[in-house]
């Protein structure tokens, strides 16, 4: 079964005094929710509040997973040349955190919270981390593959765990590759 990035929508949560963004679980029963201007998320378990991080750092990509887990990049300083990645749990214990120098694109994380695919854009500053893709191991807390796309920067994700690949969707094609980075086209 494969699952692709999911819409944002605005949202006003006048009893934690946050508005901004927020992306709902494929299952319906996460959202979380980021603040504009703010340096502040917020997830909430079938309409409940469950917890919030303030001061973390400006977000611009989200996306959260069917069993509560979340990842978040943005950086600390809005004219910043890089960004952050951070994966929580649903209870907004940190699992994984990595510094990239240069700006993210575009981010998914499977339904199951395993997994999760990061494309960044083209950096003057690092040639080692300019337009790749990251594939992160949520479980054992790594990156378990970093590689260039043949097709650039894709602008869906579909993951199929089952079948150990993930799909990069593009306006006008789609190319597999394997979670750990290997082309299967």
């Amino acid at each position: 079964m494969y699952q692709s990035v999911k819409k944002i929508e605005h949202i006003s949560l006048k009893n934690i005094g946050l508005f901004g963004n927020c992306i709902t679980s494929n299952n319906q029963k996460y959202k979380l929710c980021w603040g504009l201007d703010t340096r502040q998320i917020a997830l909430l378990e079938n309409e409940e509040y469950v917890f919030t991080i303030d001061n973390l750092f400006y977000v611009t990509n989200a996306d959260i997973a069917e069993n509560g887990t979340v990842i978040v990049s943005g950086s600390y300083n809005k004219e910043s040349k890089s960004d952050t990645i951070l994966i929580c749990n649903k209870l907004g214990e940190k699992i994984f955190s990595q510094k990239v120098n240069s700006k993210i694109y575009n981010l998914s994380i499977s339904e199951s919270g395993n997994f999760c695919v990061v494309q960044n854009s083209n950096s003057m500053t690092s040639e080692s981390d300019s337009g790749k893709l990251f594939i992160i191991d949520v479980i054992n807390q790594k990156i378990i593959s970093k590689f260039v796309s043949a097709l650039g920067w894709a602008d869906d994700y579909k993951f199929c765990e089952e079948e150990d690949k993930i799909q990069f969707i593009y306006s006008d094609n789609t190319i597999e590759y394997s979670l750990q980075g290997e082309c299967l086209e």
